[in-house]
């Protein structure tokens, strides 16, 4: 079940440009970067009930 998780999150960080989200960009670029944000992506999902990709919207704003 995680790893069908971490694979969805992993597709929808997939989709993150420079353009449509460059704080969320520029911090996955580093292995940290990268794994606090799909740790905040978890915790949203599961406290909001949100997909990853709408959890990337509102991360991204919250940068």
């Amino acid at each position: 079940m995680i790893d069908t998780l971490r694979q969805n999150i992993e597709n929808a960080l997939s989709q993150v440009t420079l353009q449509n989200a460059p704080k969320i960009f520029h911090a996955i670029e580093e292995e940290i970067g990268y794994k606090n944000i799909e740790d905040r992506i978890i915790n949203m999902m599961i406290s909001e009930s949100m997909t990853a990709s709408a959890c990337i919207v509102h991360i991204e704003n919250s940068l």
